[in-house]
């Protein structure tokens, strides 16, 4: 069994986060936010400078989604939303 593994990304933010080292594996995006506009889980290229929004990693309400990457730098990217808490959480398998 994988150990667990979260991320606290946003807290009552409205700007993209700091980026986050995620370990790699399944994990659950979760975002709350008031004045949506989206809010992406991005990873970072192996470049060390070009910022990627996965296939199904973009929110514009309230909710999660479920991502699979390897080891890798990660963030949340705010679009005009308010109050944002994000956060990423690793699934043991």
């Amino acid at each position: 069994m994988s150990s667990t593994h979260s991320a606290q990304l946003l807290t009552n933010g409205s700007a993209t986060s700091a980026a986050f080292q995620w370990p790699g594996g399944k994990g659950v995006f979760a975002v709350k936010a008031t004045g949506y506009g989206t809010v992406d889980l991005q990873y970072q290229l192996p470049d060390g400078v070009t910022w990627v929004t996965p296939t199904d990693g973009s929110l514009s309400a309230d909710g999660g989604v479920i991502f699979e990457l390897g080891p890798c730098p990660i963030r949340a990217a705010v679009a005009t939303a308010t109050a944002v808490y994000a956060s990423a959480t690793r699934i043991p398998e």
